[in-house]
């Protein structure tokens, strides 16, 4: 946790955004017709990110492509509802959770870190309770 902390306060002081929320945001500003600045760290980043996830995904054996299945779907659909509820109760989201707020050991930071740590927890011993 200290190693994220340091490398990724390293990188918010040296550098533009490079993540894909910033990404998103420039995306974002593009469709609603306000100022963009694509700068290069923007786009290289997440598709570094991606491409980084593939490969790995791919050189481990565990990369495929296949079809949706409704169960599936759905759970993903969930998955994705509940995290991006949690968005909304954790200051910044994930990224400044992890980043900044407990690396600079912020209240506020350890209790949302906390909060998401319990909601997993309960989730996984919902999901064991249903197999």
């Amino acid at each position: 946790m200290v190693i994220i902390g340091v490398l990724g306060g390293l990188l918010f002081a040296t550098g533009m955004p490079w993540s894909y929320p910033a990404l998103l945001k420039q995306l974002g500003n593009f469709i609603w017709g306000q100022e963009v600045m694509f700068a290069l760290p923007v786009i290289v980043g997440p598709v570094a990110l991606f491409a980084g996830a593939i490969t790995a995904g791919a050189a481990g054996g565990r990369f495929a492509l296949r079809p949706f299945v409704g169960v599936q779907l759905a759970r993903s659909l969930a998955g994705g509802a509940v995290m991006g509820f949690a968005t909304i109760l954790i200051p910044g989201g994930n990224d400044s959770l992890l980043l900044s707020a407990l690396p600079s050991l912020a209240m506020h930071g350890a209790v949302a870190y906390f909060a998401m740590l319990g909601v997993q927890i309960f989730l996984c011993m919902v999901s064991m309770r249903l197999k």
